[in-house]
């Protein structure tokens, strides 16, 4: 998703991968500086609709069915 986010913004967007490389994704969990960057984003790019929402409930933005 880090790829995608970066060539879809390009220049115009500062895109940050918030699961370190090497990390299994369902094994991370968001650091508290993680959360306070999340509450700063404009975007939030995940993938895994229906699998977990654990990380969308982590953005202030989202709302349930979105």
């Amino acid at each position: 998703m880090f790829d995608f986010a970066v060539k879809i913004g390009g220049d115009k967007a500062e895109v940050t991968n918030m699961v370190p490389a090497g990390t299994e994704p369902h094994d991370w969990e968001p650091a508290v500086s993680d959360i306070r960057n999340l509450e700063e984003a404009d975007l939030f790019v995940y993938s895994g609709r229906g699998w977990s929402i654990g990380p969308m409930m982590c953005w202030p933005a989202w709302k349930p069915g979105t």
